[in-house]
């Protein structure tokens, strides 16, 4: 393979673990088990502070978490760095997560900055997680006192299956 094959191979490989990153905080955030299961290979390691275990065994505690605690949820991830090797990755991606609960009749958003450090292995020709270790840099929670103006006047983002981004004729 001549060098700027490999440099190719490089950026489609990072593309595809990049992908992962993105469907994983998709399917959290709309509460797509099968999807959030799909990121993560089946002998994975999850350390999410509140679980450790399989990954995909925490896809599927998340999911039933997030359904009986949040309204909603919003995960940003930025500063993605990957290093390869071959057929393994490992990397570090910067997250913002939010989430909406309601706690005695009042709207709060909890918000964390994390990182989630990973190790990625490409088996089968598929880039999925081997092992994430959540850290947490901060948190707070605060009273959401009132929505924008206009907020109601948008579409509202909901869960799977109903939400927009599921919707094949649009």
């Amino acid at each position: 393979m001549s060098y700027q094959e490999a440099e190719i191979q490089k950026l489609l490989d990072e593309r595809a673990i990049t992908r992962v990153l993105h469907a994983y905080c998709r399917a959290v955030d709309r509460l797509d088990e099968d999807l959030l299961v799909s990121t993560y290979h089946p002998d994975s390691y999850d350390d999410h502070g509140v679980f450790k275990g399989n990954g995909q065994e925490f896809a599927r505690f998340c999911i039933k978490a997030l359904k009986e605690r949040t309204l909603a949820t919003s995960h940003r991830m930025s500063n993605i760095m990957i290093d390869l090797e071959g057929r393994d990755a490992r990397s570090e991606s910067y997250v913002i997560a939010r989430h909406l609960v309601e706690s005695d009749g009042v709207q709060k958003l909890e918000t964390a900055g994390a990182r989630y450090i990973d190790q990625f292995s490409q088996r089968e020709g598929q880039w999925k997680i081997a092992s994430r270790v959540v850290v947490v840099d901060w948190g707070k929670v605060e009273d959401i006192n009132q929505l924008f103006p206009g907020f109601d006047r948008y579409n509202q983002g909901t869960r799977w299956p109903d939400d927009l981004v599921y919707d094949k004729d649009r």
